[in-house]
């Protein structure tokens, strides 16, 4: 009985070259997809499991299904260590997608030890920042990080 699968998905998934090739051993058929068609497709799933996401995002509730799908792919993920500095000047609205960020008071160029408050998956920060160009709070990612 001969194996059914698939092979290449790796080489084009992560653009790295081939590990191995591949020779037929019978007549048969086989069925391709070149690598922008592939990538297409892949990146078609993460975008609907990203749009899924930014619905349940408080803040975008109002915001129509058309200009969320418009703007889901603009997002980037992040992933971030624990306990790191995320930014003390936010320059981009930021979606917390997994772990946790907490925020302190800064100011003087220094973070305060007071923690102010903790921001939990679909929680988001710089949105303040970017429409009143004011700042005065550090973001740090939690204990377990976050992206």
């Amino acid at each position: 009985e001969m194996e059914q699968g698939v092979f290449g998905e790796l080489a084009l998934m992560y653009s790295s070259p081939r590990a191995a090739t591949v020779v037929a051993i019978t007549d048969g058929t086989l069925w391709r997809v070149d690598r922008n068609t592939f990538r297409s497709i892949i990146l078609t799933s993460d975008t609907a499991m990203l749009l899924k996401f930014l619905r349940a995002v408080p803040v975008l509730s109002g915001v129509s299904e058309h200009t969320i799908g418009k703007i889901a792919p603009k997002f980037i993920t992040q992933t971030i260590e624990p306990s790191q500095l995320i930014t003390t000047y936010p320059t981009a609205f930021s979606i917390v997608w997994q772990g946790s960020v907490n925020v302190f008071k800064f100011q003087n160029n220094e973070v305060d030890s007071k923690q102010l408050r903790t921001l939990n998956p679909r929680a988001f920060f710089g949105d303040r920042e970017l429409l009143t160009e004011s700042g005065g709070e550090a973001f740090y990612s939690g204990k377990t990080g976050c992206s």
